[in-house]
């Protein structure tokens, strides 16, 4: 058993058993009631995911929380594992909670902490975790306001909520049909659901700010003008996306590192998804 669960089970939390696959098993969720397609985690990548789009993600949430001193993070959502695996190190540990069985399969598979279940199942103790992640999850969830209000019963009092969301509405296309999204977000719609719900936002950073225009006009634009295909080749599509040539991955990652760089000095003006840090 890890630290943080023997952690919490000191605070009187009883940890699942892990079962031979090698995850802890607490989900009594049916997965055609989630909102996200079978099909998105081998999309992700059962081996975690790798590319341009995983890394340059996950060095902006590292800084983030390298700058708020975060040591461990429960990451709920988390599909493969891409991320965690990915922030483990810089942090000393990152237990992933998916309600996906063979995401959270995937993520004990790369040797995290993983439990099956969504993060209301789990009945944590109040006022315990130090960090919860959410990337690319809350867009996916009817019911937010619940899910946000859990987070921040979880939390320890200056917790800190770590969240990416894909960023506005007009940028809506077919992919986001076929991914399940509830929403997309503008950073006043999500500073507004993460206030009413008791959280201060304390950090905003847009990423992607360079894939805008290329997103607007391959995506958004002939969604609006009637361009529906089958989900199959949407999908397909998604993952030409994200496994491109090396090539094209090696110029990516030169021009997002500049958009790093950049927005360590000056506040990006847009980007293709938003990530916020919040404290309780």
């Amino acid at each position: 058993m890890s630290e943080e669960l023997a952690r919490l089970g000191s605070l009187g939390w009883a940890a699942p058993q892990q079962s031979e696959d090698g995850v802890r098993h607490a989900s009594r969720t049916d997965k055609d009631t989630l909102s996200y397609p079978d099909e998105g985690l081998d999309l992700l990548g059962l081996e975690g995911g790798v590319g341009y789009w995983f890394d340059h993600r996950a060095r902006a949430v590292a800084h983030v929380l390298r700058d708020f001193g975060v040591s461990t993070m429960w990451e709920v959502g988390s599909g493969t594992g891409a991320m965690a695996k990915r922030l483990t190190p810089p942090l000393r540990e990152v237990v992933t909670v998916e309600p996906m069985v063979n995401g959270a399969r995937a993520a004990a598979a790369l040797g995290l902490e993983a439990l099956c279940g969504t993060l209301q199942e789990l009945d944590l103790p109040s006022d315990s975790i130090e960090c919860l992640g959410a990337f690319d999850v809350i867009e996916h969830i009817p019911e937010v306001f619940d899910f946000l209000n859990e987070v921040r019963r979880v939390l320890q009092p200056g917790g800190i909520a770590v969240i990416t969301v894909p960023e506005f509405s007009f940028l809506w296309g077919e992919e986001d049909d076929v991914a399940g999204h509830q929403r997309r977000y503008t950073k006043k719609t999500l500073q507004q659901q993460l206030a009413s719900c008791g959280f201060t936002t304390v950090r905003t950073e847009y990423l992607y700010a360079s894939l805008v225009a290329p997103a607007a006009l391959a995506r958004a634009l002939p969604y609006k003008l009637g361009r529906r295909r089958t989900k199959a080749q949407v999908l397909s599509a998604m993952q030409s996306q994200l496994r491109v040539s090396p090539r094209i991955d090696r110029l990516a990652r030169s021009v997002l590192s500049l958009e790093m760089a950049l927005a360590r000095r000056v506040q990006l003006p847009a980007g293709l998804s938003l990530l916020t840090a919040a404290q309780t």
